[in-house]
């Protein structure tokens, strides 16, 4: 016995433009659920996709909402701004850390009222030497290098533990790891002048690169103008395989990160509007990456390399559409 509505179905499928075999899969399916007509009516608009501008809007809106897009960094900078021009007011602490070189033991001071970029600069380099969660910070080491960190969590608003594998983080928190995204250029800079700590030998990727090349934020410094002989350049591959590198030690006793997340990532990172066109290339010279007008030579060179290297690394997922981005991507 037909089930109810199976007719109306027969006489909507017939309207539809579908081929022989989509038509047939449609009307098994449709005929094994025994629905009624008006659920025939709802499960037609259900199942076929129109192709019209209304509709396309709405799948772009979902497809964006989607995306990983990072957080607001100027949310975050302005938090930062406000909360150091408040500390000013704050009585002033003084702590005297003890470091042991070469020459001998160092005793230097930091204060609750040295400048904003001066206190920048120390959670980025704590944040840089692999400590981007404050709670991780080994007790062992100096008290007063404790307290000092203490200290600017609290005047900045510092999360310190560790979030959760599946807590999302509020776009207003303030963590190291964003603090440097914020400063990037200066994050880029201490990393180049071997301030940084690359967690994997810098020779995987290539001989004698600049070292701002393997900070963790240099794909929002990377300059998107450059180019030669009339033709735009980029670097994307060689930035993404240096991620992969990464990834990889971080991951050594678990999953390591697909391809399709780790280029979700970089682009939030490469997108990020902190700095202007100019600003980034400027910074790219500063570093000794620009020739002329274009990258390097051999920073060019290794392009091939690279991408061979991250389909060894990655062969799985929407590799050869990534490529493909990273090749058209300015």
């Amino acid at each position: 016995m037909e089930p109810e509505g199976a007719i109306e179905a027969q006489r909507l499928l017939a309207q539809m433009d579908l081929g022989h075999t989509e038509r047939a899969q449609l009307h098994h399916l449709l005929h094994m659920a025994g629905l009624t007509s008006v659920d025939w009516q709802m499960l037609f608009k259900a199942a076929v996709v129109p192709d019209n501008d209304d509709f396309r809007v709405k799948c772009e809106r979902m497809v964006l909402a989607c995306k990983y897009h990072g957080f607001d960094p100027s949310v975050i900078l302005r938090r930062i701004v406000q909360r150091w021009g408040n500390g000013k007011n704050a009585p002033r602490q003084e702590f005297h850390i003890a470091t042991r070189t070469q020459q001998g033991d160092d005793l230097w001071t930091y204060s609750n009222h040295e400048t904003l970029k001066d206190d920048m600069q120390f959670l980025i380099l704590v944040f840089l030497n692999r400590h981007a969660v404050v709670q991780n910070i080994p007790k062992k080491y100096q008290r007063d290098f404790v307290r000092v960190m203490r200290m600017l969590c609290e005047k900045y608003g510092i999360r310190a533990e560790r979030r959760g594998w599946s807590e999302s983080l509020d776009p207003k928190v303030v963590t190291l790891p964003r603090i440097s995204v914020v400063f990037p250029q200066m994050t880029c800079a201490l990393f180049h002048r071997g301030y940084g700590r690359c967690i994997f030998d810098p020779r995987m990727v290539g001989e004698d690169l600049p070292l701002a090349m393997f900070s963790p934020m240099f794909p929002s410094v990377v300059s998107r103008t450059a180019s030669a002989n009339g033709q735009r350049q980029n670097i994307h591959p060689q930035l993404v395989l240096i991620a992969i590198l990464s990834d990889n030690v971080l991951h050594q006793s678990d999953r390591p990160t697909p391809i399709d997340q780790i280029w979700t990532y970089y682009l939030a990172s490469f997108n990020s509007p902190v700095l202007s066109l100019n600003q980034r290339h400027y910074m790219c010279e500063q570093f000794e990456m620009i020739h002329g007008t274009g990258f390097t030579q051999d920073i060019l060179n290794i392009r091939h390399t690279c991408i061979e290297r991250i389909r060894e690394l990655r062969p799985h997922g929407r590799l050869d559409d990534i490529i493909h981005e990273m090749n058209n991507l300015f």
